[in-house]
């Protein structure tokens, strides 16, 4: 293969930028596998640099919000509004949501302490935040999660200014009960 169909099987592999993949490859005499494996390194690397900077922005997710008895929020903070509408955050933010409604074992709600074996789009939650936040440079926290259930009422949800389907900077959640 030429080095820019490794530099492009890397990227699309890893979802790291050319300069890096670039790097990865020249570090690892052109291995596929130790790049995938550098860069995993180097990501873990830059997660934790940031994992000091304040976040102010974020989302509430939602997940099963349309059946009325029984649905999961969940809400994430980023450092920027921007990312907070990126389409890789917010797809992180539903496929946190949607695992943590699934996973039975998980408490009714919790924190990011309480989610440190979920896996999440058949990895683990911490791979894959990790992974995220190296692809979009900012630090990204989970506050908190709770899942609601019942049998003898129903919940609407509202999201605010939508950035999709099922995540918002606000949202509002009503139980009515007879």
């Amino acid at each position: 293969m030429s080095s820019m169909e490794l530099i492009k099987k890397l990227r699309d592999s890893t979802g790291s930028g050319i300069v890096d993949c670039k790097k990865a490859l020249s570090e690892n005499n052109n291995d596929i596998e130790s790049a995938i494996k550098w860069l995993r390194e180097k990501g873990i690397l830059k997660a934790q640099k940031k994992q000091d900077r304040e976040t102010n922005e974020g989302v509430v997710s939602f997940y099963n919000n349309s059946s009325n008895t029984d649905f999961t929020v969940c809400k994430i903070k980023c450092e920027t509004d921007f990312v907070a509408k990126n389409n890789d955050f917010l797809d992180f933010a539903e496929s946190l949501s949607k695992a943590i409604h699934e996973n039975k074992n998980l408490n009714n709600e919790g924190s990011n302490e309480d989610l440190s074996d979920l896996i999440v789009n058949e990895r683990s939650l911490n791979d894959y935040l990790t992974e995220l936040i190296s692809k979009i440079g900012e630090n990204i926290q989970i506050v908190s999660y709770k899942k609601y259930s019942s049998k003898k009422s129903i919940f609407i949800t509202y999201l605010h200014n939508k950035y999709n389907s099922s995540c918002s900077k606000i949202a509002s959640v009503v139980e009515i009960s007879s």
